[in-house]
């Protein structure tokens, strides 16, 4: 009984140890980073899990977008090592989905030299859609404008 024990705290750290090496060889392939050490403003608004392909590895309802001041941070979920990419907002190029192409209509890319990040389903609509904050300054401007 208790080499039965044994075992399977064995194999339970052999696992252990197995998922976090996973985990980091994930982050490498994919050119993400633990941390993200620049300036990044104040989160503007944050999308919910959905799928992408980051950098040509495609992750299931594991990723998420968080829209800041100065650019977009990519964070995979904690499970698949919780890795995060920054793309600054004025080296970013983005494509918002296409409703004229059927084959683009459902998803959006972010390109930041050789970051890429194509978006599907709910990340592109978020990409599309404009931050809340920015229709209020539209308003805000519009109606100075008609004074």
């Amino acid at each position: 009984m208790l080499s039965a024990l044994y075992t399977v705290l064995v194999l339970l750290a052999i696992g252990v140890v197995l998922w976090a090496i996973g985990r980091l060889l994930v982050n490498h392939w994919v050119g993400l980073r633990g941390r993200v050490r620049v300036p990044m403003g104040d989160v503007v608004r944050m999308s919910g899990w959905g799928t992408a392909d980051v950098n040509g590895i495609g992750f299931m309802e594991s990723v998420r977008v968080v829209e800041c001041e100065r650019g977009w941070l990519v964070q995979l979920h904690w499970i698949l090592g919780g890795g995060k990419l920054w793309l600054p907002r004025g080296q970013t190029h983005v494509t918002p989905p296409d409703e004229n192409d059927r084959s683009l209509a459902d998803s959006a890319l972010l390109e930041s030299g050789p970051q890429r990040v194509r978006l599907e389903g709910d990340l592109a609509e978020f990409i599309a859609a404009p931050p809340p904050r920015t229709q209020e300054k539209r308003v805000r401007n519009f109606i100075r404008g008609m004074e």
